[in-house]
């Protein structure tokens, strides 16, 4: 992860850019070929304009594609929640710590199977017991699947 893009030269094979404007365009002249930009959001207020024909000539296959959200998504975000309450979903958090720490954890290319996702909380909040009810096991099969069909699904 980085802020601002002056130091990166390298190519990179993907992005998530929440700035836009002109950091999003920078970003996708770094992105390699077969790799992708993901615009979620626009922190900077400002335009974002790409030379397309500049790209086309540095012949690199890539995408950029814009994050929208057009159906209110609350109802789904409780139902995934709840069930990470309820210890029917893992989310596979593989630290969980305060930003106090940060410095310490290991990073994506530090260590050979590195958590392949973080958790930071504030101190107040690293206090709190986790998870806040006992787990569940898994099923046989280890997942728990989602479908339309579930009391929950269709009570959303």
């Amino acid at each position: 992860m980085v802020v601002g893009l002056d130091a990166v030269t390298d190519p990179v094979f993907g992005v998530l850019d929440n700035v836009g404007g002109k950091l999003l365009a920078q970003a996708f002249s770094l992105v390699s070929d077969g790799g992708s930009v993901q615009s979620i959001g626009m922190a900077s207020n400002e335009p974002t304009t790409i030379d397309f024909e500049a790209e086309r000539r540095r012949g690199h296959r890539k995408r950029l594609e814009p994050f929208t959200v057009r159906a209110p998504f609350q109802a789904d975000l409780a139902y995934l929640l709840t069930l990470v309450a309820d210890g029917e979903l893992d989310p596979q958090i593989g630290l969980r710590d305060s930003w106090g720490n940060i410095a310490a954890a290991p990073t994506p290319c530090s260590t050979e199977r590195s958590p392949a996702r973080r958790c930071c909380r504030s101190t107040e909040a690293a206090q709190l017991p986790w998870p806040p009810r006992p787990r569940r096991t898994r099923s046989a099969t280890g997942s728990f699947p989602l479908t339309n069909q579930s009391p929950r699904m269709r009570a959303l």
